[in-house]
């Protein structure tokens, strides 16, 4: 993935595209899911 890319990428995910009111479940559900990536790539 470019850099570009990826910093869009990672725009959209912190909901700056979406309604605030979204954005709260939103933030968890990523949190979660970064958390469990890191977790994932620390067990390989």
């Amino acid at each position: 993935m470019s850099q570009l890319y990826k910093s869009q990428f990672l725009h959209r995910l912190t909901g700056a595209d979406f309604h605030p009111r979204r954005r709260s479940w939103l933030l968890p559900v990523i949190s979660a899911a970064l958390i469990a990536a890191g977790m994932y790539i620390g067990w390989m």
